[in-house]
């Protein structure tokens, strides 16, 4: 066993490989024999599987409360007791996971929020991962009738959580193409994913590009006239494999049901089965719905005796075309009704029995005059029409970023070049380098403000952090390239001041990191953006800042602006509070820091979901305040209002 707390940082790392736990407090005081539990292969078809984390309280005084436990989609957690765990006793927390549909690899996140003794709040993160697999085989089956249908799958090799270059490529345009037909001829498209990757850590950011290229299909969909309840997406499938070490997946983008099975081909195969007008059995329209009886005087009984008496059996098929918006009348009920009129009908005036007669109708098409049309005829008259007719268009590439690299300096301040991490950065910059792209590194060197034996300004460490880093960058360049490469140094000192109270809360060692940022020359038509600050005031009691706002969304278009343009933002932040004391055991000015620091947090994790890389947000500078007048009561506590805010100030708009 171990201890989740800021001491034993350096050997949690060892122990685990990667970092399991980012909170903006100490690690939860709870103490975990197994932060990850690793499920193995799990049965789709056997339901929801569970596991237990046991949670103890070491402590012999204070007890821990469980205030929240938040879980990523597809697990979730409960505990088997009270949430409150006394003074050395233990409770376990129950984590159910449900595999249905969710073939493949998988990783989920659990949450949990805690407060020791009175007001020392924590955060505390598990993981269960494992194998989806099926014990049966799943097959679709398909009314091949009116298409002989099948897809080709594209693929995606995008090298970073962030790089969406490939939605715009013609190819991908074709695919939706393609899918349209899926929807023409049974009412629906269904679109599948599968992931190859080789580190499986990857998954979780991984998923933001999936709902990318989800948004991206249907609106896709929509620009051809397709409503987006017409498309369904299956559940992505994930699995490990060898992929290009310049790529962070291989995703595979397929049709869940019409996948074409070489899945090398790009030509798509569909026939349409016509029938000449000449050869209709009925052709019956108006502008009210009919009914069945309505619509036997219609057809032809002379043709299909004759049929009859050639054949000794007949398939009839038909189609309803219906005004748009009226698919509800005309559903399988009705459809229904009118087969089993017509049968009723042909029996009585030609003998036919259920042996000599096949009837279907469907209702797949809208009326372009919004009327109702009845068409039936027989299978045998069908005549297959290829198609498919199609304009490519010119390729409309987007440059990618390359991948940055944030490392941890905990254990040494040296570059890690053994790292997958590093490799798979190093390789993508070799392949930028084969062209005429102008590449500069920026080094945003870190340190805390831990005080160091020797040391009078951490800065100083920072810079000396840097430069080693940057000369290594240099001669690993020139080795392999025989260029120079132009690196800059950004050191910057993060984090609280040291103190009693935030050494006990605060985990230092997030802020001991080298972050390489590539910065190229490819980018500079991008429209500049002018600068403006955000700030948000509050009440009494306020975590972070609020991410669905308007005001906020339209601030995190301008970081986005300044990162395609330039790639790369510096950001001020300041957190104040006022003197009106909220939690007897936290002082004023550990809340103002922790709101800060909580607000960096719900940005980045924002700027991920909206595909902006976070390491390419550098925050220059961090402020945290009391302010106002010291309150004893007579003065109204909304006039504190103006004392309590969180400002994000860039950069450039103090010099522009």
């Amino acid at each position: 066993m171990y201890f989740i707390d800021a001491r034993f940082n350096t050997i949690m790392r060892g122990l685990i490989g990667f970092v399991i736990f980012i909170s903006l407090s100490a690690f939860g005081q709870i103490q975990i024999d197994e932060p990850i539990k690793e499920l193995g292969d799990v049965f789709e078809d056997k339901g929801v599987v569970k596991t237990y984390f046991k949670l103890e309280n070491p402590y012999r005084d204070d007890t821990i409360k469980i205030r929240n436990i938040v879980t990523s989609c597809g697990c979730t957690a409960a505990l088997t007791q009270d949430t409150v765990i006394l003074p050395r006793s233990s409770v376990e927390l129950e984590v159910s996971y449900d595999p249905s549909g969710r073939l493949g690899l998988f990783m989920k996140t659990i949450e949990v929020e805690t407060v020791t003794g009175v007001d020392e709040r924590n955060k505390l993160y598990l993981k269960v991962m494992g194998n989806v697999i099926s014990e049966k085989l799943i097959t679709h089956t398909t009314d091949v009738e009116l298409v002989d249908y099948s897809v080709a799958p594209i693929y995606f090799f995008p090298i970073t959580e962030f790089d969406t270059s490939y939605l715009d490529l013609n190819y991908t345009t074709t695919f939706i193409n393609d899918l349209t037909f899926e929807i023409d001829y049974f009412k629906f498209a269904q679109v599948g994913f599968e992931v190859t990757v080789k580190d499986k850590s990857r998954i979780e950011g991984i998923e933001n590009l999936i709902s990318a290229i989800q948004v991206k299909t249907i609106r896709e969909f929509k620009l051809r006239g397709f409503p987006a309840n017409q498309v369904f997406f299956a559940e992505p499938i994930f699995k490990e494999g060898d992929i290009p070490v310049w790529s962070i997946a291989e995703i595979m983008v397929k049709s869940d049901r019409f996948n074409a099975d070489d899945g090398e081909s790009s030509i798509v195969t569909a026939a349409k089965k016509t029938v000449n007008e000449s050869m209709f059995l009925m052709d019956y329209e108006r502008f009210s719905l009919p009914k069945p009886k309505d619509l036997l005087p219609e057809i032809a009984i002379k043709t299909i005796e004759g049929k009859l008496f050639l054949n000794d059996h007949i398939e009839l098929k038909g189609i309803i075309k219906h005004p748009k918006n009226k698919e509800e009348e005309v559903d399988e009920d009705f459809q229904e009704k009118i087969e089993n009129a017509i049968f009723k009908f042909l029996k009585k005036e030609v003998g036919i029995g259920k042996e000599n007669l096949t009837i279907s109708f469907d209702s797949l098409e809208i009326h372009p005059d919004n009327k109702y049309r009845f068409l039936l005829w027989d299978i045998e008259d069908e005549e297959y029409k290829n198609s498919i007719v199609y304009k490519i268009k010119k390729d409309k590439i987007t440059m990618p970023f390359l991948p940055t690299l944030r490392q941890t300096t905990v254990a040494s301040n040296e570059l890690d070049q053994t790292s997958a991490r590093f490799k798979h950065f190093w390789q993508n910059l070799l392949i930028a380098n084969r062209g005429k792209t102008k590449i500069k590194i920026l080094i945003e060197s870190s340190v805390s403000q831990l005080v160091r034996n020797g040391v009078s300004n951490n800065l100083d460490i920072a810079i000396e952090k840097g430069e080693k880093a940057a000369a290594k960058i240099k001669r690993l360049f020139k080795n392999d390239t025989g260029r120079e490469i132009e690196v800059q140094i950004m050191p910057i000192v993060r984090g609280p001041e040291v103190s009693w109270e935030f050494k006990r809360k605060v985990d230092y060692t997030q802020f001991e990191y080298l972050n390489l940022v590539p910065i190229t020359d490819l980018r500079e038509n991008y429209p500049a953006v002018k600068a403006k600050p955000y700030r948000v005031n509050f009440d009494y009691y306020f975590l972070g800042i609020d991410t669905s706002s308007w005001v906020f969304n339209s601030f995190v278009k301008y970081i986005n602006a300044e990162v395609q343009r330039y790639g790369y933002v510096e950001l001020r932040m300041e957190s104040s509070i006022s003197q009106i004391k909220i939690e007897k055991r936290t002082s004023n000015k550990y809340l103002a820091y922790a709101r800060l620091l909580e607000s960096q947090r719900r940005l980045k994790q924002y700027l991920a979901k909206k595909l902006i890389d976070p390491n390419r947000v550098i925050f220059k500078d961090e402020q945290y305040i009391i302010q106002g007048p010291i309150y004893d009561g007579t003065i109204p506590i909304l006039k504190y209002r103006k004392f309590q805010y969180v400002k994000i100030v860039p950069e450039k708009y103090l010099t522009q």
